[in-house]
């Protein structure tokens, strides 16, 4: 029985038309091409060909063209005209074959064919002897490999050279990730996750068709303003009905070669002509629904699995899993994916499997960072562990760990610690105790918020495990901990006891090497941090398979020490690649939101404030409403770029966010949240409050001995208009960290305070030169260079920090611009009054200044110069 649609995802409008600018330019380009007759648009099924000429063919000028259109299809082509009728006279005609009724003088006629390659042979002779005369043009759309009709042949069919003299060719592609992330936002009308786009990207691969009817599947679920990528792929039926319709009609034997792909790819090619018949794939290949990789098999769209999979039984599931299965087991295992799929078969088929081999397999996908794989082998070689008669645990100590670091990660820290629990008073050996107090630890600090739990875990198994291979791997986990926590100082002697065990295994020298990495990043030590970073990542092979979470890790301090020397450019680079490494495999949500947030605090740093509360809510989308790590980084980052941005409402609600979500004890991968503070209190119009804010937190960070926000945040003490109060510690800072941001804020500072103009325009440049455009467009106004200030904030969406309030009112003193500020956002002479501690005639008195000089006489008036939409 035929199920009923899913409803569409509530968005505006229909399916927009974006995403093919230059497409649309290039095919109207040769249109209009005098010297040829047309153009033509090729391309595999639904990649949107029609969806193009349509939109070309619509916007031609009404008055200059008759676009008359028709369509080839199977059935009109077994009857003569039977794609033209419509356009045909009525009556019987004379003197001749029928023909299209001519414009009236001074307009073009576009004849416009959709799936021209299945004309009838009278309509494409009648348009063939149109184009011949030049009497009108041709806009058609043909499918890639179709052949053209007989008489259009020499215009784009049978000779190459001749067709490109005749008629343009244009091969049209899928859509690019951009392309296709562009198209969603139009489609559901708001901001759609990175991840979210890659993967529908990924999974239609690009083609247009497929990807409008998942989202039409509700593959797009909106959370907290971002429309985020849900499981999946569901196939609607309309989508299995197009993709059937693509595969078409298969014998008995093609279509088992379509199963054991769908449900094994790739599949060795020998391996494939013994499980069916080396002719039934010979078809397959050539009708291009299989391709080939070197010696491997695989359909060729990732949907056409989907299909053939729905279209399949559980019997026939699992007998064809069997057979894949015991053929691989059967040729032996050449390769390490042969491992992790044949325990895969094995427990999809419903027997029972070898816990060794679902382990072992476990640790491949680990390894590979694929979550949800890693999870369900895992957890079924503990459980085959457990359930063995003799009710030993086995390697149970070891399946119970990988089983709970993946669902650490996977945001589901209580089945994680309930899995620890099951072998805990029965681990086997210091491998065992190594490898449970290290995922313990990670559950207890970073999943549940347990901090002193997890240090007493850590301390605990560093005291009593006799290995000291495995006594390095707790002194490092330990140190990842310390450093969330802003313990730069207990880190650090976590990895000097971890360095006293020399020699150790590549694994564990990785681990030590992150926290390295990470303690050089966040105490200012730039260039040692990206060194150990990039040398460990150079090892990775000897270390990967083991402790594959080193590789964000590593990403994470290479993106951290970047932000804090000012490198904008190599940071996104390294947010960029932290992102690759884990979006494709299931949703690593804390990792990501990581990255996410460290994202928007670059697009800040470089002044495109709006991008960056793009990617701050990306993030904040993937932390939801719970309480999880890195919330006050990504919450933190929204609230600072909208009070830069002038939104203070939506500032202080990202605020209270943070404030609502962050946990306490993170003070080192949380401490955006300490840095938004000032700049909320700023957009409020409190700037007094927010400089006090600004040294409370620049404190708080040395102590810390997190001298990278420490920069920050007496940085941000200058940009508040309070650089006295900061110049001299950015100086002495400075001395502390390499790379070039630190002596450039210090230079800022003492130009600053000393009012010295020609110093703050040399900072300004410096600035500029980093990338940090709103930092330059704020040391130029505060060196009263208005142009150039004004010039450089206009390339950055005219941001309203206090350094560049005078651009938008020069007339005004600084208490006045405060005061218009408020009044801008809706207060009442009351609230500005208790907010500033001053009177409510002195607020009064203000604004009838405040109006006078800049010829309003509202407060509507005040939002528009003071305010961004």
């Amino acid at each position: 029985m035929r199920q009923p649609e899913p409803p569409a995802p509530p968005r505006p409008g229909g399916w927009p038309f974006v995403g093919r600018a230059a497409e649309v330019a290039a095919v109207r380009s040769a249109l209009l091409d005098s010297t040829r007759s047309g153009v033509v648009v090729v391309g595999d099924a639904g990649v949107g060909k029609s969806w193009l000429a349509a939109k070309v063919a619509d916007d031609l000028d009404p008055g200059r063209n008759l676009v008359v259109r028709a369509k080839g299809t199977q059935a009109a082509a077994r009857i003569p005209y039977g794609a033209l009728a419509h356009l045909l006279p009525a009556g019987p005609v004379r003197g001749g074959e029928p023909r299209l009724a001519a414009p009236e003088a001074g307009r073009r006629l576009v004849v416009a064919v959709d799936d021209a390659h299945s004309l009838d042979p009278a309509s494409a002779e009648l348009i063939a002897d149109l184009l011949e005369r030049g009497a009108a043009r041709l806009l058609a759309t043909a499918r890639t490999g179709a052949r053209a009709p007989s008489p259009l042949a020499p215009f784009w069919g049978a000779d190459p050279d001749e067709a490109e003299r005749r008629v343009h060719r244009l091969e049209l592609g899928p859509l690019g990730h951009a392309q296709t992330a562009q198209l969603l936002e139009a489609a559901v009308g708001g901001q759609v996750e990175d991840a979210g786009s890659r993967r529908l990207w990924r999974v239609t691969r690009g083609n247009p068709l497929f990807l409008r009817e998942l989202v039409l599947a509700g593959m797009l679920e909106e959370s907290g303003g971002v429309w985020r990528c849900a499981p999946g792929p569901t196939l609607t039926p309309r989508l299995r009905e197009l993709i059937e319709a693509r595969i078409g009609g298969v014998d008995e034997r093609e279509r088992l070669a379509l199963e054991y792909l769908a449900l094994g790819e790739p599949l060795d090619e020998a391996l494939l002509h013994d499980l069916t018949d080396a002719a039934a794939v010979g078809r397959l290949t050539g009708r291009d629904l299989v391709m080939a990789a070197g010696a491997e098999l695989r359909l060729v769209h990732p949907l056409y699995g989907e299909a053939v999979r729905a279209g399949m039984g559980p019997l026939a599931t699992r007998t064809r899993l069997r057979r894949l299965a015991d053929a691989v087991d059967g040729a032996g295992l050449r390769r390490r994916q042969d491992v992790l799929r044949l325990a895969t078969w094995r427990l999809d088929s419903g027997g029972g499997t070898d816990p060794d081999l679902l382990l072992r397999a476990a640790r491949i996908a680990w390894s590979g960072l694929a979550m949800e794989p890693a999870a369900r082998l895992a957890a079924a070689a503990l459980e085959a562990y457990l359930a063995r008669p003799e009710r030993r645990p086995g390697s149970a100590g070891e399946a119970a760990a990988l089983l709970a670091t993946v669902l650490h990660f996977a945001d589901r820290d209580g089945e994680a610690e309930t899995a620890l629990g099951e072998v805990a008073g029965r681990l086997l050996d210091d491998r065992e105790r190594g490898l449970h107090a290290g995922a313990l630890g990670l559950v207890l600090a970073w999943g549940l918020a347990r901090d002193g739990d997890a240090r007493a875990v850590l301390a605990e198994a560093a005291a009593t495990i006799g290995d000291p291979a495995w006594r390095r791997h707790v002194l490092a986990l330990g140190a990842w901990i310390d450093l969330s926590a802003g313990r730069v100082a207990d880190a650090r002697g976590a990895v000097e006891r971890s360095r006293e065990l020399e020699p150790a295994p590549a694994p564990f020298a990785a681990e030590t090497g992150a926290a390295e990495a990470l303690i050089g990043a966040y105490g200012g030590d730039h260039a040692r941090a990206v060194a150990i970073a990039a040398a460990s990542m150079d090892e990775r092979a000897r270390w990967r398979d083991e402790v594959p979470i080193v590789m964000p890790v590593l990403a994470q301090a290479r993106t951290v020490a970047h932000l804090f020397a000012g490198e904008v450019g190599e940071g996104l680079a390294a947010t960029a690649a932290g992102l690759d490494l884990v979006e494709e495999f299931g949703r690593w949500n804390r990792v990501e939101a990581s990255f996410c947030g460290w994202r928007a605090h670059l697009h800040r740093l470089r002044g495109d404030l709006a991008e960056a509360v793009r990617w701050a809510r990306d993030g904040a989308a993937r932390i939801g409403g719970r309480s999880a790590m890195f919330a006050g980084l990504c919450f933190g980052e929204l609230a600072s770029a909208e009070a830069q941005r002038g939104r203070a409402g939506e500032a202080e609600e990202a605020l209270r966010r943070a404030e609502d979500l962050a946990r306490p004890a993170w003070h080192g991968v949380e401490f955006s949240l300490a840095l938004a503070r000032p700049w909320v209190l700023a957009a409020r119009g409190q700037t007094g409050e927010a400089v006090s804010a600004a040294l409370a937190a620049a404190d708080d960070a040395e102590a810390r001995g997190l001298r990278g926000y420490a920069m920050f945040a007496l940085h941000d003490t200058v940009r508040l208009g309070a650089a006295d109060r900061a110049a001299a510690r950015l100086t002495a800072l400075a001395s502390q960290m390499d790379g070039p941001l630190a002596p450039l804020c210090a230079h800022h500072a003492t130009a600053a305070a000393a009012r010295d103009a020609k110093a703050l325009a040399t900072a300004s440049e410096s600035f500029e030169a980093l990338g940090m455009l709103l930092y330059a467009a704020e040391a130029a106004a505060q060196g009263s260079a208005a142009a150039r200030a004004r010039t450089l904030a206009e390339r950055c969406g005219n941001p309203l920090t206090p350094a560049l309030t005078s651009l938008a009112a020069p007339q005004l003193t600084s208490r006045q611009r405060e005061i218009a500020r408020l009044a801008a956002q809706g207060l009442s002479n009351r609230e500005i009054a208790d907010r500033l501690s001053i009177s409510i005639r002195t607020v009064g008195n203000h604004l009838v200044m405040i109006y006078e000089r800049l010829g309003t006489s509202d407060r509507e008036s005040l939002a528009r110069l003071f305010t961004n939409p």
